[in-house]
């Protein structure tokens, strides 16, 4: 069956009769297209193939697979150390099943474009469709495009705050990736400091200072009794002194490219993804209450201290 068929095949193409002898040894492999519709059933809990299954175009089930793991991994990890309620959990299939079905759309999308016919040159401008083509297929592959803007750990920013941003700026915003920036600023003395930091699976809340003592104290009452799950870090021009756990932005690249001013912090995720951004030590203890109250054991306001706490 298969030989008549591969001759079948062959012939048409070359136009002229083909025969293919019978294989020793063949198999049919047949695309499918399925996706679970949770990946969180009480303890049960699915990540990479076992939650969802594509076409192989474009090789990204082990980016997506890689990145289930990840995101699941850090909320086991605060479930089991008593920092988190297994509600934490249910922040995984809100975020990752819509990254799996749209996963199933891009590789759908490559195959059709793959197999039409474009032979008979009514198709356009090919070149250009191509190319536009490319580009997004290669941002969709790289997984750098994806955020989780509707996530219930992302502190949605207000009207005000985004209309004050205005759209020139190309900062993360809540939702996105910290790290969205060039190679050369990656280079950069603070961004070197800040990534190597940040490598540790841990929530950081990043806080912008001008390194006088009158800066860090308008941050001390937001930042000076920290839950026990979060990281303090302070991004200043002037070189941390002693112990202090900070980084030194000389140059400014790191809060030029975050467009951070004096006063500001943002509350980054394990995983490296904005949970939120602000100004002043009350926005934040909103923000981390608000944290608190939705997967914490035993919830206090950010403003008492937690044991185990450091600034």
């Amino acid at each position: 069956m298969i030989a008549h068929q591969f001759s079948t095949k062959l012939s048409q193409a070359l136009g002229r009769e083909t025969l293919v002898n019978r294989p020793s040894w063949a198999s049919k492999f047949t695309i499918q297209q399925r996706a679970v519709p949770t990946m969180r059933v009480g303890r049960c809990l699915l990540s990479g193939d076992a939650a969802h299954v594509h076409s192989p175009a474009s090789g990204q089930g082990l980016n997506t697979g890689i990145q289930d793991a990840f995101n699941l991994a850090w909320k086991l990890a605060m479930v089991v150390h008593g920092h988190a309620d297994d509600t934490l959990l249910d922040t995984y299939d809100a975020e990752r099943v819509p990254i799996g079905q749209a996963l199933l759309a891009s590789t759908a999308k490559v195959m059709n474009t793959a197999m039409v016919d474009t032979s008979s040159g009514e198709t356009g401008d090919t070149e250009h469709h191509d190319r536009g083509f490319m580009r997004g297929l290669i941002r969709s592959m790289s997984g750098l495009s994806i955020a989780y803007p509707e996530s219930p750990l992302t502190e949605p920013e207000s009207e005000a705050e985004g209309e004050a941003e205005g759209e020139a700026d190309k900062s993360p915003r809540p939702g996105q990736r910290l790290t969205q920036i060039s190679a050369a600023d990656a280079q950069s003395p603070g961004w070197t400091a800040l990534r190597a930091l940040l490598r540790a699976p841990a929530w950081h809340l990043l806080v912008f200072t001008d390194g006088t003592a009158s800066s860090e104290d308008r941050m001390t009452a937001g930042t000076s009794t920290l839950p026990a799950w979060l990281k303090g870090v302070t991004v200043s021009r002037h070189r941390p002194e002693g112990n202090d756990c900070g980084v030194w932005d000389p140059g400014s690249r790191v809060r030029d490219t975050l467009n951070a001013s004096d006063g500001d912090w943002i509350l980054v995720r394990p995983d490296g993804y904005l949970s939120a951004r602000g100004t002043g030590g009350d926005r934040l203890r909103v923000a981390l209450d608000r944290l608190t109250g939705l997967f914490m054991r035993e919830a206090a306001p950010a403003g008492q201290a937690t044991s185990g706490a450091d600034a």
